[in-house]
This record gives structure tokens, sequence and C-alpha cells, in this order.
């Protein structure tokens, strides 16, 4: 069974939401080097993985290898 695209959407998003609870103390930690917080140099990577599964969808279902 192939997840179309909005259903693929809705589960990177489940996925986005639970790795919050794991990112959330990140928050508060600074980076030496820009300053800011882990969490805000994470997040540019962690929403490139979540678009790279999106663009994904012919050759192999990442969502699928998970279960």
């Amino acid at each position: 069974m192939e997840i179309k695209g909005i259903e693929r959407l809705k589960h990177v998003y489940i996925a986005l939401f639970s790795l919050k609870h794991f990112f959330y103390p990140l928050k508060k930690v600074e980076s030496t080097i820009t300053g800011k917080s882990f969490l805000h140099e994470l997040l540019p990577i962690i929403v490139g993985l979540a678009f790279s599964m999106l663009r994904d969808t012919k050759k192999h279902n990442p969502i699928s290898s998970f279960n």
C-alpha cells in the first residue's frame, strides 16, 4: 500500500512532534559557536530530513522501513 502525499506528510508531522520531547531540553543549551540554542541549529536539519523523506516517494518508502 502506497501512502499518498498528504498521508505521508501526516506521518512525518507525527514523527517530528514525537521528536519534540527529545529536543526540547536542547532549547535551553546554547551553542558556543553561534550563541543560538542547539534546537535552532538542529531544526533546519530535521526539516530537511522530513522533506527528503517526502520527495523520495517513487524509489522506496522510508516510512514503512521504520515499522
